[in-house]
């Protein structure tokens, strides 16, 4: 198995997988889960690597049927994960080339396919969002409020954000599996937040559409931030397999947790 300085990266599972890892600076905590259908293959990846004291954090989405969906989420974790020469530190010119050739590499494929990304650089007390499609990554502070959100590149995401939609309503939209942006289909927008300050006990999550889809933002808060629950997002993934047996949306569910 690699260490979290040559990559570590949960992808084409069968079964739920999760690690822990804790830094000098943070605790890493990754977990990805199937949907609940028969012979499901994920197609969600997720990923971790530390560049000395750089963290790069990055969830990618696969999309266009079985192995397409698959395949195209391996090369966003080739290209940000695993492809780095020895030595070599990303910065953020590095790291939006990577999402380019990853977008160039899934349109050569010529199936159709694409994936999100969704990227957090962590450097100590500081973070950068990077984001392609309806992949999230969100700050919350130990006390369950919301300080940062990336845009969701979908017609309910816009609509939330416009104040047009309840979250509630964007859950169950017809709409609410149509997506506007990708890696892999023209023209290519990459959304790339400011720098954003970390206050102590702050908490970074990315996640894939698999829990916005079946848990409110308020819900999956809560969960998140319940000190005494080791296992957050255990409990967060448990939720959301009941709701999508019950009444929800089946789908892959990856979640990366970071705090301090």
């Amino acid at each position: 198995m690699n260490t979290l300085n040559q990559g570590l990266v949960i992808h084409q599972n069968t079964e739920t997988q999760d690690f822990s890892i804790e830094l000098e600076f943070g605790k890493i905590k990754i977990l990805s889960a199937p949907a609940p259908i028969d012979d499901r293959v994920n197609q969600d990846a997720c990923g971790a690597r530390l560049f000395n004291n750089m963290l790069l954090l990055c969830l990618a989405d696969g999309m266009g049927g079985h192995k397409k969906g698959e395949e195209a989420a391996h090369i966003v974790m080739d290209e940000l994960i695993f492809n780095w020469k020895p030595n070599e530190v990303p910065n953020l010119e590095k790291v939006l080339d990577r999402i380019e050739n990853a977008h160039n590499q899934i349109k050569d494929l010529k199936s159709r396919s694409g994936s999100t990304a969704v990227v957090a650089i962590v450097e100590y007390d500081k973070v950068r969002f990077i984001n392609v499609g309806d992949s999230t990554g969100y700050i919350f502070s130990s006390q369950k409020n919301l300080k940062f959100k990336t845009i969701e590149q979908s017609p309910t995401g816009f609509a939330v954000e416009a104040g047009i939609l309840e979250e509630e309503e964007a859950m169950i939209h017809e709409e609410s599996h149509y997506l506007l942006n990708s890696l892999g289909f023209d023209p290519l927008r990459i959304e790339l937040s400011n720098t954003l300050e970390l206050s102590s006990k702050d908490l970074i999550l990315l996640a894939s559409d698999g829990l916005t889809s079946n848990i409110l933002q308020e819900d999956f808060a809560e969960l998140l931030t319940q000190r005494a629950d080791s296992t957050p997002l255990q409990s967060i993934s448990t939720k959301a397999r009941e709701k999508m047996l019950k009444d929800g949306h089946p789908d892959d569910l990856s979640l990366i947790l970071f705090y301090q």
